[in-house]
């Protein structure tokens, strides 16, 4: 079996692991199918070490930054170990990234480089990113020099001047069992569960609901917000503000039986419908693969890119992308017409059934594979 090491510069909390900590692992999984893995990442305390034997932590040496710790570990194992492949999910570059990167190349494995947000200038703003920006922008056009191929959820044929793989943002769908039918008594729930980012853009559903309900509107909407984050505040001082406290519900970080109850009573899930206060046009998130998976049809601002032309028409309502509040008249209809027509659990399995055939990661990944072993025979 070849060889692969994959380095993940992200926390990887085995007992509470986040979004982020959750597709690595579910990646590794898939990798190790066909490859002897191992994984390089932080841990709680020290480096965290994973492989076919098991997890170790390797204490970080006090008198540097962790990343630069990390970066001295993965030098020191591939010296003392052959890889056929690596995997590389990117930091943004520096002076320390690129001499790790010529490590890497000077030791004959090829070597690909993940980016998983592209374009991704606009998304961090304060002084401390923009700096990590300013190093970026200087040395990431040394990464032709040193790695084979860039994986992306972009369009983008070219990045930084290397070719890349193009794939989605896929997950495990054994790992997450379809919603439950749950009766809501009239209630028509809403759900939206991410990292709380002014991406998210639900301050336009809940001024869309005072707009509703200041309206006359009769039906009962029921927003459950599940996460935390930079927004949360503004969110609920919004709430405060137009006294829906009884109709959006902050229910924080939610996981395991608690988060799958909150889906089993979900009718609608809410994607991002504000990319555009970051001059994107798409993007490929878990959170989107997670409701399909459980088998919710999807608020957005974009198309849904696992699904055709004719079941984003069907599953996804696609809001205007910009500042407008949304219509809550239009969610209204749309829960009706897939309800109406399609009894709760059959629309969920259809759902994600259909979703499943593009967004598995075990589908999502196959083009990775497909480079590593076309890259093995031209070198065998």
């Amino acid at each position: 079996m070849k060889k692969m090491l994959y380095i993940a510069p992200v926390l990887i909390d085995d007992n509470i692991p986040d979004g982020v900590a959750k597709k690595v692992l579910n990646q590794v999984n898939v990798f190790s199918k066909k490859y002897d893995t191992t994984l390089i990442s932080y841990g709680n305390n020290g480096l965290r070490k994973s492989n076919s034997t098991g997890i170790s932590v390797i204490p970080y040496s006090s008198n540097v930054h962790r990343r630069f710790n990390l970066y001295n570990v993965v030098a020191e194992l591939v010296n003392n170990e052959h890889f056929n492949y690596i995997y590389v999910r990117y930091p943004k570059s520096d002076f320390k990234f690129i001499q790790l990167l010529k490590k890497l190349k000077n030791s004959t494995a090829k070597v690909v480089v993940e980016i998983p947000t592209f374009p991704y200038h606009e998304k961090d703003k304060d002084l401390k990113s923009i700096g990590v920006l300013i190093l970026d922008y200087i040395f990431r056009k040394q990464l032709k020099k040193y790695i084979d191929r860039i994986v992306t959820y972009s369009d983008d044929t070219e990045i930084f001047g290397v070719r890349t793989i193009n794939t989605l943002n896929g997950i495990i769908f054994d790992n997450i069992e379809c919603k439950q039918s749950v009766n809501s008594s009239g209630i028509i729930n809403i759900i939206g569960v991410s990292a709380i980012r002014s991406i998210q853009g639900w301050d336009r559903i809940i001024e869309g609901m005072n707009k509703y309900y200041y309206n006359g509107g009769t039906q009962n909407i029921v927003f459950n917000i599940v996460g935390d984050g930079p927004h949360l505040k503004k969110y609920q001082d919004l709430v405060s503000k137009y006294d829906l406290e009884d109709k959006i519900i902050f229910h924080g970080f939610k996981s395991g039986k608690e988060l799958d109850e909150l889906y089993n009573s979900a009718h609608i899930g809410i994607n991002s419908i504000a990319i555009h206060r970051e001059k994107l046009k798409t993007e490929s998130t878990l959170k989107t693969k997670e409701y399909v998976a459980k088998g919710l049809p999807i608020v957005s601002s974009y198309p849904i890119e696992i699904f055709n032309e004719d079941e984003n028409s069907k599953y996804v309502l696609q809001v205007p992308p910009n500042e407008d509040s949304v219509n809550m008249e239009s969610i209204i209809e749309f829960y009706n017409e897939l309800y109406d027509t399609t009894a709760i659990q059959p629309l969920a399995m259809e759902i994600r059934e259909s979703a499943r055939k593009t967004c598995d990661m075990d589908i999502t990944l196959q083009c990775v594979f497909d480079y590593f072993d076309l890259m093995g025979e031209k070198n065998g």
